[in-house]
């Protein structure tokens, strides 16, 4: 009786246990595995078509492996370097004593102590996260090489894994579908919209002038990725510059309107877009991005309004199973 007792509960709390430890083991590496996958599954099929001319699958994976990396890393390098570098100018300039002074020629004792707090906050918070970012340096690699290796063995055992992943899901043929069908529109939508806020952004700096116009368009499309403030996250900081630094208001203003109306692309186009395509309400669309960035960082982009999709598929879907 004993024996019986102990295999009918014990099992099921030993696979609980196992299941309970292997999430905490993986808990720090969620963000960085999800956002792997998301990528693998946009890329997957130019990676099938590369397959085909070179056999050897580790070849196709470390090529698009590399291609991935440098296309996040070289931008990602460059908007700090610039930035690193703007901010070093700033201070060396005397850009905190000028906040200062301002606050000064305000004849105010009131606004002359809120600037003076503001400059000493903005210097504090500089040093802080400066050596707070010095000090994760070591964690940002380790972590860049799990994501490198991620990334690397998605590409080569693809195939297996959706295999066993169908086998393990519990649903028709027909729920499956239903939710490949919407992944399909809402990972793809979401690409779609921010390259046209990168064309459109590529387009004016062309218009502007303006050196590296491609690069920033870029760097644009792929911030653009993140709801409502993403695109602003680039050229807001741009248009300050040229505003600051370079007493230039008209480059500046043009800055403004073409990155704004790539913001406005993203605020009210691309839930209604991704809405249209996968056929859910533009409020879901937009609870799925907020929701999924605050659940699970910046993959939640994509995973948030995957997760409502299938939720609604299920829903229907037991509603037609239930009435009919």
């Amino acid at each position: 009786m004993e024996k019986r007792g102990l295999e009918k509960y014990g099992l099921p709390a030993f696979i609980l246990l196992v299941l309970v430890l292997s999430f905490f083991i993986v808990k720090s590496f969620i963000n960085l595995l999800l956002l792997a996958i998301i990528i693998v599954y946009f890329f997957y099929p130019l990676y099938l078509r590369l397959n085909k001319r070179i056999e050897s699958k580790a070849v196709c994976s470390l090529i698009f492996t590399i291609l991935i990396l440098l296309l996040i890393v070289i931008p990602v390098v460059y908007v700090v370097g610039s930035a690193v570098e703007q901010l070093i100018a700033f201070y060396k300039n005397g850009g905190v004593q000028l906040i200062i002074d301002f606050g000064k020629n305000m004849e105010n004792p009131a606004i002359e102590e809120y600037v003076l707090k503001g400059a000493q906050e903005i210097t504090s918070s500089l040093i802080s996260y400066a050596s707070k970012f010095i000090v994760s340096i070591p964690n940002k690699i380790f972590n860049f090489l799990m994501f490198t290796l991620t990334l690397f063995y998605l590409f080569i055992d693809w195939e297996k894994i959706v295999k066993k992943v169908k086998e393990l899901i519990p649903f028709k043929k027909q729920v499956v579908d239903d939710m490949k069908d919407n992944l399909n529109k809402i990972i793809y939508g979401i690409f779609f919209i921010a390259l046209i806020e990168g064309l459109v952004v590529l387009i004016g700096f062309s218009i502007l002038h303006l050196p590296l116009a491609f690069f920033w368009a870029i760097l644009i499309a792929l911030s653009a990725i993140l709801p409502f403030f993403g695109a602003a996250i680039i050229w807001a900081p741009y248009a300050l510059i040229e505003l600051i630094f370079y007493h230039d208001p008209f480059i500046a203003a043009g800055i403004t309107f073409f990155g704004g109306l790539a913001s406005f692309i993203d605020t009210f186009i691309r839930p209604k877009f991704i809405a249209n395509k996968s056929k859910m309400h533009p409020i879901i669309v937009l609870l799925g991005l907020v929701g999924g960035i605050k659940l699970f960082g910046i993959a939640g982009i994509i995973i948030g309004p995957i997760i409502l999709s299938m939720f609604i598929v299920l829903i229907e879907n037991y509603k037609m199973e239930k009435w009919s």
